[in-house]
């Protein structure tokens, strides 16, 4: 972020490439200079809110006007604008770097001591007879120090901010793991329960139970045992086919049912 700062000086010329370099050189250190005269005890520091100002300019453009009678202007006029960054540490009573930037042009002592230096310095603004007013525009005129950023207490604000907004979001988050928690431990103490050796069963079923009445199922059975059951199927059915032919033979039906009977007995 940058200010940006026009200067409108009247019998100027316009400034070329090498009194450009000059006029930030010197722009920069009488900007400097001011603070530092201010802020070199305590008390004065503490007046002006900040210590270590440092500061940085940039002419970003010129619009020059040559002298007009007849348009009401007997002289020429030079507007100079430039970028401005400054980076400062703020203490508690910091104000904003716009205030910071008119601060130095407000004392009139100063702008006399700034005015010598441009017209002793650059042959373009020799015949200049005072530093006009500046016009500013900051496009964060809230901000702090770090060029027109964020100053020490506003970076400590934020972090705190930061902070306990995080604190907030933990604790929500915590707090809902513990309610789900218990959910889960309900679910595996139920599961393992089931798995217990001192777990109800069913007292029917008696392992060392070797009668004849248990029987193997058919997914246990082995192929020949089913080999087995099928070659007695058969001769069952040719022995109660043999009883019918027999009886029908004497006379008498024999229904399938008896047949069988007949042939299992």
């Amino acid at each position: 972020m940058f200010t940006s700062v026009a200067l409108e000086f009247t019998r100027a010329e316009e400034l070329d490439e090498a009194e450009i370099d000059k006029f930030e050189t010197l722009t920069k250190d009488w900007f400097e200079g001011f603070f530092q005269a201010r802020t070199g005890r305590r008390k004065l520091q503490t007046s002006v809110g900040l210590r270590n100002m440092k500061t940085n300019i940039t002419i970003t453009g010129q619009k020059f006007l040559e002298a007009n009678a007849a348009n009401g202007r007997p002289d020429n006029v030079n507007t100079i604008t430039y970028n401005q960054t400054i980076e400062y540490f703020a203490l508690e009573n910091a104000q904003t770097p716009k205030e910071y930037i008119e601060m130095p042009f407000e004392d009139s002592g100063a702008k006399s001591q700034y005015r010598d230096s441009l017209a002793g310095n650059i042959d373009a603004l020799r015949f200049i007879e005072s530093v006009p007013t500046p016009v500013i525009q900051v496009d964060d005129p809230g901000g702090g120090g770090g060029g027109g950023g964020l100053g020490t207490g506003a970076i400590v604000g934020i972090a705190l901010g930061a902070l306990i907004v995080g604190a907030v979001v933990g604790f929500f988050v915590i707090k809902r793991r513990s309610a789900r928690r218990p959910l889960q431990v309900h679910k595996e103490d139920r599961e393992s329960s089931n798995l217990r050796p001192d777990a109800p069963h069913d007292s029917s079923f008696d392992p060392t139970n070797t009668t004849d009445d248990m029987q193997p199922d058919e997914e246990s059975r082995s192929p020949n045992t089913t080999d087995d059951i099928s070659a007695d199927t058969d001769s069952q059915i040719a022995i109660a086919v043999e009883d019918i032919l027999k009886h029908k033979d004497q006379g008498r039906s024999v229904p399938l049912a008896e047949a069988r009977l007949l042939s299992r007995e």
